[in-house]
């Protein structure tokens, strides 16, 4: 790995490990106000200024970090599990299986993600409200129309394993097809899934931010990027800097990660 990379992997740790030691040690500073600091510019004492009821944005952005990368990577988990289990099933069955496995990741792929999204957001905000405001909510609806290359990439890893000498030579020993699928194939296919996980994060950042500046994601007060850039929208044309900061934020990691997962 390269330095540049290893830096803005640890940036990257840094930036995730500032926001969860905030909302540990200084939880209330997400919901400090000050009504006579409101909407104070960019300053050395408030580095992105305040918004309308006197809270740091660069302090919500912090703790903002906690809501977004925390759903990003557990979304990303939840959609490798679920695309690796039907990507290994299909390539492992074939046949008649693998048709129908890949034509229904086509008809899923096909759909508009970000409009299901919130068909789904909405409607379980009527029937669960609580469970769709929660973080495993979010992730859950978020994974369950993204996983569909994570499965793709695992069917055509599990073709290639499938036709080498050794699960010949498994099954000649009496290994089950759960066996030799669980131990000998899964683990080879692992690290490309993984990196495949690192560089779908981003997308997952994006759609998190797209529901919440939406209004069908992370709900004020709570502060994800979605939510400050929603806020900072609304007052963009007296007070830019509340929209313009932290969606760079947003912007930057977005386009760490990137570079980090895509560039060799």
């Amino acid at each position: 790995m390269s330095r540049t990379k290893l830096f803005l992997l640890l940036m990257f740790g840094l930036f995730l490990c500032s926001s969860l030691a905030l909302s540990w040690f200084w939880p209330d500073l997400e919901w400090k106000t000050n009504l006579d600091q409101t909407f104070q510019v960019p300053s050395l004492a408030h580095w992105f200024g305040t918004d309308g009821l006197g809270r740091d944005v660069f302090v919500r952005t912090i703790f903002g970090a906690r809501y977004s990368l925390l759903l990003g990577i557990l979304s990303g988990l939840i959609a490798l599990m679920i695309g690796t289990t039907i990507g290994m099933l299909s390539g492992w069955l074939g046949g008649g299986w693998d048709n129908l496995l890949m034509r229904s990741v086509e008809m899923v792929q096909s759909l508009p993600q970000l409009v299901i999204i919130c068909l789904i957001m909405m409607w379980l905000g009527q029937v669960t409200p609580n469970f769709s405001q929660s973080l495993l909510g979010l992730a859950i609806v978020l994974s369950l129309t993204n996983w569909m290359s994570f499965a793709r990439l695992a069917r055509t890893l599990s073709l290639r394993e499938r036709a080498l000498p050794y699960v010949e030579s498994a099954r000649a020993l009496g290994a089950t097809n759960w066996r030799i699928v669980g131990r000998h194939i899964l683990p080879n296919i692992t690290r490309p899934i993984l990196v495949l996980l690192g560089a779908n994060v981003p997308h997952f950042l994006l759609f998190e931010s797209s529901l919440s500046f939406l209004g069908v994601g992370v709900q004020p007060p709570r502060a994800s990027w979605g939510v400050l850039i929603h806020e900072g929208w609304r007052n963009f044309s007296a007070f830019p800097y509340l929209l313009i900061l932290p969606a760079l934020t947003l912007f930057l990691v977005s386009l760490a990660l990137n570079y980090v997962f895509h560039r060799r």
